[in-house]
This record gives C-alpha cells, structure tokens and sequence, in this order.
C-alpha cells in the first residue's frame, strides 16, 4: 500500500475486506483476515463507518494514518465442507506515506522489496482540484516503484481514492481523463522497469456518500449526500483482486514445480509399482500437490473472470 501522507491507504483497507470476506469470486474459497489483522481492520471499518455516518459536513480525512508501516495477513481458505485448508497467505503492508516521500523513497522500497503487487493510492480530489502535484507526488512516487527490487511480473494497481463525488455527479470519465493525462509520465516510468508486468487503474468509494465541497485552507471539506444515502463503500475490492489474481500466478507456478519435485525424486520402479518401498507416499504426495494446483487454477480462473467483468462494465482498466 503505498501513497503520500492523507490520501486514504489505511482506509482502502478497512472498507474492502467485508466485501471480500463474503463475496470472493471463487467456488469454494474465502479470503479470511487472520485474527490480529481482523481485530484491527473491524476497529478501523468501525471509525470509518461512524465518519460516513457523522454530520453532514466533514473535514476529516477519512482515517488517520499511521507513523509506522503496519501488517495485515490475509488467508486464501478453500473450504468444501469435507476439506477446509488454507492455500495462500497473503501480506499486505501499510506503508507510511512518509516513507514514500521522503529520503528518495528507501524507506519504502524496502518494503516493496520482493512484493508482487503495488497499489499505488491517489487523492481523487486533489487531482481534480489542481493540487495533484502538490499532494499525490506522481513523478516522486513512480520512481519510488518503479526503482525497487519488485518480483518478475509485479503488477500496480493506481487507486483513485474518495471518488463518490464525480460518480455521482455522472463525471467518471472526467476523473479518468485527468488521471491519464496527469499520470501518463508516472505510468511510463512505470512501465520501464522489466519487472512489471499489468498496470491497473480503478476508482473506490471508501464510504459512498460524503462528496466534496470546497477547501478550508489546505484541507478539503466533504458533505452528505443530499438523498441521505448510508454508509456505503463501493468498488473496494479490486484492487485486492487485483494483488490475489497476480499471487496466485506466481503459487501455480510453484505448485506445478513441486509437482516436478515430486516426481523427479521418486525412484522410477517406485511411481511403477504398487508393491515398491515409498509408493503409496509417492502417489499421495503427488495427488496432494495435483489437487492444489488443480484448485488454485480454477480459483485463479473466477477471479481472472470478476476482472475482465470490470473492465468491461469500466470500473478497472489497464495501462
């Protein structure tokens, strides 16, 4: 997670993970917050609820971030009703915005070191408002990933952050032009590090019904929808999917070299015959490594899917 200080990293987090955790796009699977990261996320949701549920005028910015980079732990759990094991572990780290900003960005890059996704947060309204360059630092933090030791194949996913107010004013495609024009240098600093692969860009809405009204001084000011719409964070997920799809790929490709392993090792008469020393382990073990990669490639196939379904209802693109 990474971002210039206030653009919301911390509160991406606390409004996607309740949707993931009910509805992921895959037969038989879950995404499962591990119980220090769930206890933290719920106290985090809960602030933000209370904020989409305040007054109708809110300065705040979302929730407050943090000092310190912090961990969140995720487990991918496949659960048939006669099998529940977790297949993937997935580390989400929180990255001050400091830490990307400051120092040429070596704070964070140790972090982004050997990750195989980025999610790059982006003040929607500063962008808007003519403070893009002032408060989303694109050239700064596209240098930031774009020159740390990333995984082959890493992909980043630019988040637009706090963007209800041009979805409801039916402005998306105003907010997507900007971004294009104000990141396009970002995206091909980007795209010349050999090591990325996709490059996604999407908008959430972290609450769904505070949008912005005028600056007060240098902080904006948000108010309710005037229907008086809920709290009601929307489109949160993708990015997750995102960093899921992309982390899968690289766990089907170790599932399939245990596979090899596993042969590899075996002593030829041993796969051959049943009566050999080590066959029956042999064919377990074997079996064992088969129904995971089995599994993880189809799960891998539904979230590719809900992707593709984005992109074409244009909630996700790729640059």
């Amino acid at each position: 997670m990474t971002g210039p200080t206030g653009v919301g990293k911390t509160s991406l987090l606390a409004a996607m993970y309740p949707h993931l955790e009910k509805h992921f796009p895959g037969n038989g699977y879950s995404l499962v917050p591990e119980p220090n990261t769930k206890q933290l996320l719920d106290e985090l949701a809960e602030k933000l609820k209370k904020l989409g549920e305040g007054g109708t005028k809110v300065t705040d910015k979302q929730i407050a971030g943090t000092p310190q980079a912090q961990e969140f732990n995720f487990d991918l759990v496949y659960d048939n009703g006669d099998t529940r094991v977790t297949d993937v572990n997935l580390q989400i780290w929180d990255i001050p915005g400091a830490f990307c900003t400051s120092n040429n960005g070596l704070q964070a890059q140790e972090y982004l070191r050997g990750s195989d996704v980025s999610f790059w947060c982006i003040d929607s309204v500063a962008l808007m408002k003519g403070n893009n360059e002032a408060v989303n630092a694109p050239t700064t933090m596209a240098n930031v990933i774009a020159n740390s030791k990333l995984n082959k194949g890493h992909s980043v996913c630019l988040v637009l952050m706090r963007s209800e107010t041009w979805e409801h004013n039916g402005k998306m495609g105003d907010l997507f032009t900007q971004l294009r024009h104000q990141f396009g240098s970002a995206a091909a600093t980007l795209h010349g590090n050999p090591n990325i692969g996709k490059v996604y860009y999407c908008s959430v809405q972290t609450t769904g019904n505070l949008h912005f009204n005028s600056y007060e001084g240098t902080e904006p000011v948000f108010i309710r929808n005037a229907a008086g719409a809920g709290y009601a964070p929307k489109h949160c997920e993708l990015p997750v999917l995102c960093a899921v799809r992309q982390s899968l790929e690289s766990v089907i490709e170790a599932a399939r070299r245990e596979i090899k392993r596993i042969i590899d090792e075996c002593f030829p008469f041993t796969r051959r015959c049943p009566l050999m020393p080590g066959h029956f382990s042999y064919k377990r073990n074997k079996g064992l490594a088969e129904r995971l990669a089995k599994r993880l490639a189809q799960v891998s196939k539904d979230v590719e899917r809900c992707l593709q379904a984005e992109e074409k209802s244009q909630r996700l693109f790729r640059w």
